[in-house]
């Protein structure tokens, strides 16, 4: 392989056809700034490693689904990086073994980092989060899918974000209304927020559409399976969210059997 040109490749979903060898390979790539290995499950961290180090523009590196990554991976790759360009995003969903101190290294990132994804990371909790996003101010993407550890305290502290975008607590349900009301509150809070999936946070009720009914920007809420919303809370909080294109409302046991008729009454809103 001899693409000296490349900036982006993506590979995910290629499972058993890429090994060591072909990521290894990428060293000879040196303007790669994409890098997405998704369910490449063969990849071994010391390939990763290999071409963290010699790929000296990488910004983007995707390696969900790769079981062997852990928290050594993670920190050898960010040490390698050292006197090279910092990522800005990293996606690391369904690796399991990351925990804490994995999430804690990245705050060496700083204000470069703007993307993570750690979905299904279920050993992660409030201490690796609270520190990432206390050191890494300029943060647009949080998918936090799956951390079941997660409490109100990374939420509050998620507040503080005044670029954050797109932010998934899919599951974590220790997350109350206590912890929206902060975020929403906080000094970033939803000022930039287009995307809030709460699916199944079972604690979450009408206290919260309440409080986000105030995002400016706000274009998709994900509520699936929020039993305790209600209809006319639901109601107030469509008429003053303007932005709004998209709420995922199913398995809301109060609201299921009204969506026919919102979707009648909201005809700009996929329900």
């Amino acid at each position: 392989m001899f693409l000296p040109n490349l900036r982006s490749l993506a590979l995910e979903g290629c499972g058993r056809a890429i090994t060591n060898k072909g990521v290894q390979a990428l060293s000879r790539c040196a303007k790669l700034e994409d890098l997405d290995l998704n369910g490449c499950f063969r990849v071994t961290p010391e390939a990763l490693l290999h071409a963290a180090s010699n790929c000296p523009d990488l910004v983007t590196l995707s390696v969900s689904g790769i079981p062997a990554v852990d928290d050594a991976t993670l920190q050898a790759i960010l040490r390698v990086r050292d006197k090279r360009k910092k990522f800005t995003r990293l996606y690391f969903n369904s690796c399991s073994k990351i925990t804490d101190a994995g999430i804690k290294a990245l705050s060496a990132l700083g204000e470069t980092f703007l993307e993570l994804e750690v979905a299904y990371c279920p050993a992660i909790s409030d201490e690796g989060i609270v520190t990432l996003v206390s050191c890494c101010p300029n943060l647009t993407v949080l998918n936090l899918y799956g951390c079941f550890k997660l409490t109100d305290a990374s939420l509050a502290v998620m507040g503080s974000l005044s670029n954050l975008k797109d932010l998934n607590l899919s599951m974590c349900r220790e997350i109350t209304d206590k912890g929206v009301v902060k975020f929403v509150e906080g000094k970033g809070g939803c000022r930039m927020l287009e995307s809030f999936n709460l699916y199944d946070c079972i604690k979450i009720t009408d206290v919260s559409l309440i409080a986000l009914s105030r995002s400016p920007r706000l274009r998709f809420l994900g509520a699936f399976g929020l039993d305790s919303l209600t209809y006319e809370t639901l109601v107030a909080f469509l008429n003053a969210v303007k932005t709004l294109e998209r709420i995922d409302i199913g398995g809301c046991q109060r609201i299921r059997d009204k969506v026919g008729i919102l979707a009648t009454k909201y005809p700009r809103i996929a329900f």
